[in-house]
Formats: C-alpha cells, sequence, structure tokens
C-alpha cells in the first residue's frame, strides 16, 4: 500500500514540470483567459507590481545614520546616481556631525520639474522632516542648479545669506562634474558655521569692491558736475543795466537786455541712506508663527 502511494507521488510531482505546465496552458488558455478568477488573478497581480515598483523608488533614499542622543537622521537619495557607493558611505560620514543640530539631507535629482529649485528643494524637505530642524543639499541636474534649503533651529545660523555664500565657493566643483567634493565641501562648511565658525566669502568680498568702485565713480561724477555749475554764475539784472548805461556813455558796446531769471536755491538737506535686505521663502505654516525656512543656491 505504502509502495503505491509513493509510485503515484511520484507520478504527480513528475506531471508537475516546467514543460507540462506551459503544455497545460496552451491547451486551456482560451479558458483560463474567460475564467473570472483568473482575470481577478491577474489584475491583482499587475497591481502588485505597480506597488511594488512605486515603493521601491519611493524608498530610493536612504537613512545611513541616526544619532541616539537627538533622534536626527543623514539621509541620502542620489537618484541622479552621481556618487559611487564608496563617495556616498563617506559622505554621510562627514554629515554626521549636523545631526547634533538638525537632520541633515543630501538629494540629487535629473527630472523635469515645473516649479524651482528652491521650491523644488523645499517639498521635498518638507515630505522627509515636515518643518523640524534640518538641512538639505540638493543638487539639481535638471536645473543645473545646487541650493540648500534649511528650517527649524538650522536654519536660524545657516540662514539665505550662509546658505549663498556656501554655494557660491562650491558650484565651481559642480560644474567641474566634482559631485563629491562640491557635496563635501558644502556638508563641511555647513558644519562649521553651526559649531560658530567662520567661512571664506570671496564672491561677498568682490561684490563688494566692485560696489565701492561704481559708488567712486559716481561721487567723483557728482562732484565733477557740481563744479563745472559752480563756474557758472548768471548775471544779475541790476549788473546787465549798469553795464547798459557804461556801455551807452563810452560808446565802446552795445549790449541787449533780452530776458530777467530767478533762480530758487532751496535750503541744504540731509539724505538718509538705503539699506538691502535679503529675503527668503516660506511656505505655508498653520497657527501663530508657523515656520521659518528658506535657503539659497548659485547655478552651475
Amino acid at each position: 500500500m505504502l509502495k503505491n502511494k509513493t509510485k503515484l507521488m511520484g507520478l504527480l510531482l513528475t506531471d508537475l514540470t516546467l514543460k507540462n505546465i506551459i503544455k497545460q496552458y496552451k491547451a486551456n488558455e482560451a479558458n483560463i483567459r474567460n475564467n473570472r478568477v483568473s482575470a481577478f488573478m491577474r489584475a491583482l497581480l499587475g497591481m502588485l507590481v505597480l506597488i511594488f515598483i512605486f515603493a521601491s523608488e519611493s524608498i530610493a533614499g536612504e537613512v545611513k545614520y541616526t544619532n541616539p542622543e537627538t533622534n536626527y537622521v543623514v539621509y541620502i537619495d542620489d537618484a541622479a546616481n552621481l556618487l559611487t557607493d564608496d563617495e556616498e558611505n563617506s559622505l554621510s560620514e562627514k554629515m554626521t556631525g549636523i545631526t547634533e543640530y538638525g537632520n541633515a539631507a543630501f538629494v540629487t535629482n535629473e527630472e523635469a520639474h515645473s516649479e524651482s529649485t528652491a521650491y523644488y528643494t523645499e517639498d521635498r524637505y518638507q515630505e522627509l522632516f515636515d518643518w523640524d530642524s534640518g538641512t538639505m543639499f540638493m543638487i539639481d541636474m535638471a536645473d543645473r542648479e545646487i541650493f540648500i534649503h534649511s528650517d527649524g533651529d538650522v536654519y536660524g545660523i545657516v540662514n539665505n545669506d550662509r546658505a549663498e555664500t556656501i554655494t557660491d565657493n562650491a558650484y565651481r566643483l559642480a560644474g567641474k562634474g566634482d559631485y563629491f567634493g562640491c557635496a563635501s565641501l558644502v556638508f563641511e562648511q555647513i558644519l562649521k558655521v553651526l559649531e560658530g565658525g567662520r567661512i571664506a566669502q570671496p564672491m561677498k568680498y568682490t561684490s563688494n569692491a566692485v560696489l565701492a568702485i561704481i559708488l567712486a565713480l559716481l561721487i567723483n561724477y557728482g562732484l565733477l558736475t557740481f563744479s563745472r555749475r559752480a563756474y557758472k554764475r548768471e548775471i544779475r539784472s541790476d549788473e546787465v543795466l549798469v553795464h547798459a548805461v557804461n556801455s551807452f556813455i563810452l560808446g565802446a558796446s552795445v549790449e541787449q537786455f533780452l530776458r530777467q531769471t530767478k533762480k530758487y536755491i532751496p535750503p541744504s538737506s540731509s539724505s538718509g541712506g538705503s539699506h538691502r535686505s535679503g529675503g527668503g521663502f516660506s511656505g505655508g505654516g498653520g497657527g501663530g508663527g508657523g515656520h521659518h525656512g528658506g535657503g539659497g543656491g548659485h547655478r552651475f
């Protein structure tokens, strides 16, 4: 009896080969297609495949490190595949110090988007961290722009001006294709600023020098114009009459009075200076103060 059961099991297993399964499918293909249960299973399988694809894209980024004391994380999502695995690991080590102050994220993008890089980076930041303290560095290959967005306590230090300065210092590396060097420099300078250090500001010094030269030229032009006008003195009407009488008596020359002009000289007044304030952007916040975040960037 046991021998017969073993033989039957062997025949069943032998029959369940890939060749026989394909043969049976071809023989009953029409019935399988018209079967409602089979159609439902195919639709369910397709939905599962789509969900898997969507999930794999949404978790493309990876939390590389979590600070056990602050719970802030290091997050990297190199969607544009600009870094090697070793470079990602090295970069995450440089970013760990920032987690003492907030979350640190490095994100790259190569897909076109309708909004600016600034708002695109802000949206990505809020998807990950909401309005928690932290900073995100974006390399946007679609718009060829690098951008730093910060929020919460970190934004109080890495504000718009400092974000613009840091990206000014790093954009040339991105232009040369050294994306790892660019990101490393950005996070090194962000950490230095958070720790109270100072960073180089060559672009700011250059801009100030250019503005100083332009201001000096305008001042010189104004002084030159004023000095020329000082030498042009209008003859008063009584002086013209005196010259006319004297000329008539002496007969040496004839002068004709054409018109009389009056010139009003207002009292001198001091003019106030002007100032420029840089404005960032902030998303909608509910309640009293809402959230306050922003940043700066540079094209490459």
